[in-house]
């Protein structure tokens, strides 16, 4: 069993790591659609077939609008000129995921006893793809 420490994961945008980022969810999905019809050898129970794909997801860490081509960079996307991002999202130093999105949600934290920090939520547009080597 294989098993991958937390610390090797980051996030780029365009091909830039994003600064201060510490987590991230990926979450992959298929519809289906009921396909059973009222001759099937069982009607009592579901026949699915794959539709289509969706992937979303978000990422977090800590405030940082100095990282021009990254935070700054994803909080424009998403306020100011809403484009397209390409995003990667890895495990270690190879092995990632990689798709285009578009950003949906910036949430910023402000505690009075902790740090200033920030999620961003994003949704894919086309396929996203995995690479293991």
């Amino acid at each position: 069993m294989a098993i991958f420490p937390g610390y090797g994961g980051k996030v780029t945008r365009e091909g830039t790591t994003i600064a201060d980022l510490d987590n991230w969810t990926l979450d992959i999905s298929r519809k289906t659609i009921d396909v059973a019809a009222f001759n099937d050898s069982d009607p009592s129970w579901d026949a699915k077939y794959p539709m289509s794909g969706a992937w979303s997801g978000k990422a977090k860490g800590r405030w940082n609008m100095g990282d021009t081509n990254g935070q700054l960079a994803l909080q424009t996307a998403l306020i100011t000129t809403v484009v397209e991002v390409e995003l990667e999202f890895f495990i270690d130093s190879t092995k990632h995921y990689n798709g285009h999105a578009y950003l949906t949600g910036l949430s910023v934290d402000q505690p009075r006893d902790g740090i200033v920090t920030i999620d961003f939520t994003f949704e894919g547009t086309g396929a996203i793809t995995c690479t293991l080597v």
